[in-house]
């Protein structure tokens, strides 16, 4: 069985091509939102860092330039998501 034309066409994906596209956040970026995030839940960053990973220094490695992996910008976002609507 073929698909038709428009099928194919509503199928096909556009994927994009550059990190923009995705919104992925720069490092900067992420700092700038955890630093938001601490203020308004009057938390340090060691203490942040503790809670998100168990790891005091991981917001001071950060700065100093710590790339992160994709998975653990998405556990930042989890923790911060979760830990509004518990508060």
């Amino acid at each position: 069985m073929s698909k038709s034309k428009e099928q194919k066409e509503q199928a096909r994906v556009e994927y994009p091509t550059t990190s923009a596209s995705f919104n992925i956040p720069t490092q900067q970026g992420m700092v700038t939102a955890i630093d938001a995030f601490c203020e308004k839940h009057s938390m340090g960053e060691s203490t942040f860092s503790k809670r998100l990973n168990g790891d005091p220094n991981f917001m001071r490695e950060m700065r100093g330039g710590r790339d992160l992996r994709l998975s653990m910008v998405h556990k930042i976002f989890k923790f911060m998501k979760s830990y509004g609507a518990v508060r």
